[in-house]
């Protein structure tokens, strides 16, 4: 078995690969079974620009959603480019808890860190470091 050289962010897969991030600018695709890095793709907008920071991975209908550490972002990749071609500013949610919640937590690392997504309702479930409240609700 071989061993993963890189640090482990965000973690989804798309039925056939592992698909990673390390904190970088670039997703990895891996074989389940071994582990070995099968390609490698590179996280951009629209202007070229690198992304790094990816971190908490979900892999819905062929895209790639992902957090981007230290914000309260989330955007959505094109896997197989690498571009990303959504961004969802979820500051609202941090602002929809109440104050009393907002204050045990109101620390830079508490962040956005959690999506999960129910194939069955197609719901999105959103919460983050030391959140208590978990969301929900749909990207369009």
């Amino acid at each position: 078995m071989m061993r993963n050289a890189h640090e482990g962010w965000g973690l989804a897969n798309d039925g056939k690969n592992l698909i990673f991030s390390d904190g970088g600018p670039s997703i990895y695709y891996a074989d389940p079974g071994t582990f070995e890095i099968r390609k490698s793709v590179r996280i951009r907008t629209n202007l070229s620009a690198e992304i790094s920071g990816l971190n908490e991975l979900e892999f819905v209908d062929g895209k790639l959603f992902g957090n981007i550490f230290l914000t309260r972002e989330i955007v959505r990749i094109d896997p197989a480019t690498g571009c990303i071609d959504g961004l969802a500013d979820l500051s609202v949610l941090w602002q929809a808890m109440t104050p009393e919640e907002r204050a045990e937590i109101d620390m830079p690392e508490t962040v956005l860190n959690g999506i999960a997504f129910d194939s069955n309702t197609k719901l999105f479930y959103l919460t983050g470091k030391l959140w208590r409240t978990i969301f929900s609700g749909r990207f369009s």
